[in-house]
């Protein structure tokens, strides 16, 4: 106690993990939600919602997933919320909690990668300001108490590609599986996160070949197989209801229709310039961001820059296009965005 009674405020910060607060800022938001959005008084969001929660209805009653329940999507949402229910209730407010709790995640992560990648008080200014850009873009809070997908989609592949971050400051094997296993339940939560996979398992593959000189072959070649291995056993875990009720046809014939009965190639393209439209301010900050990390080769931002052009390249071509999956540019463009005016603060305080 006596200790903790000499401690001054600058001392306190200094005994303070630095991850901490990246989670106080996700319980902030929570709370903040909670307390200025009354979502309890909205009947439905959205008609997913009731598919979700009839869907988990129905295998709480003992009816399969794909042979006696339709689901053109991966079950790993409806397995998740399973859970929920029988350890809060049937409400769907703990639904609704549920999906706040992977939207507290998304915060996390941002405030973390942003606050990493800068000096202490730099670092916090541009967390705080990546926070706040993600939390006023456009269906973030209605899509952070909504009980649909791919919210904890995104929000589960943030926490693996930050993992993965992790791995390449310090390569640890832990870190590397754990960034495996989590795409592999994103993907398994929503499949259309799953065009990230390749991205990163290419990028680690290029990042491991350049570090040769650090790591044996075969060392190279353990630690590729642990992220390719955790991402199919994951993977495969989550599809294990269909793969065993011979339903995985189910993941993809309804959406091939859904593409030809809404005219084709062109929804993506307009639906990108509708999302850069209602965000211009995000996308703006997060353009220039990316330019500025590429300039100064600011590596630890080159895997959130990986993502929004990818995502971009697969919207490009994808149809329909849904309102959610904004979140697939809006995410990673809040990080891009934050680290711009992270560079902006860190030069005002060196004047």
């Amino acid at each position: 106690m006596k200790t903790l009674r000499c401690l001054r405020p600058a001392q306190w910060r200094n005994s303070f993990h630095p991850r901490l607060y990246a989670a106080l800022a996700a319980l902030v938001y929570i709370g903040l939600v909670n307390l200025l959005f009354d979502y309890a008084v909205v009947f439905e969001f959205n008609p997913d919602e009731g598919n979700n929660l009839i869907k988990t209805l129905l295998l709480d009653r003992g009816f399969k997933l794909g042979s006696e329940v339709w689901t053109d999507q991966a079950p790993g949402f409806t397995y998740l919320l399973w859970g929920v229910f029988k350890l809060f209730g049937w409400s769907v407010d703990a639904a609704r909690q549920a999906v706040l709790f992977f939207a507290g995640i998304s915060i996390f992560v941002v405030y973390d990668v942003l606050r990493s990648s800068f000096e202490s008080r730099s670092g916090h200014s541009a967390a705080i300001a990546g926070c706040i850009i993600l939390f006023v873009s456009t269906l973030f809070v209605r899509l952070s108490v909504s009980v649909m997908i791919g919210l904890p989609a995104i929000a589960v592949m943030l926490l693996a590609v930050w993992c993965l971050n992790e791995y390449l400051e310090k390569p640890r094997a832990h870190w590397l599986v754990l960034s495996a296993t989590l795409m592999g339940f994103s993907v398994g939560i929503k499949m259309f996160t799953g065009f990230l996979v390749p991205v990163y398992a290419v990028f680690l593959a290029v990042h491991l070949v350049r570090n040769e000189t650090s790591f044996s072959w075969r060392h190279q070649a353990r630690h590729f197989s642990l992220f390719l291995s955790g991402f199919i056993i994951s993977f495969l875990i989550c599809l294990s209801p269909l793969i065993m009720n011979g339903a995985l046809s189910e993941l993809l014939e309804p959406h091939l229709a859904m593409r030809m009965a809404k005219g084709g190639d062109a929804d993506g393209v307009w639906a990108i310039l509708g999302f850069i439209r209602q965000d211009r301010i995000l996308f703006i900050l997060a353009l220039l961001g990316t330019l500025q990390a590429l300039r100064i080769q600011k590596r630890s931002i080159y895997l959130w820059i990986l993502w929004i052009f990818s995502a971009a390249v697969a919207l490009f071509d994808h149809s329909p296009v849904w309102a959610h999956h904004r979140l697939l540019l809006t995410a990673p463009g809040a990080i891009l965005a934050g680290y711009l005016l992270g560079e902006i603060i860190k030069r005002f305080n060196q004047c």
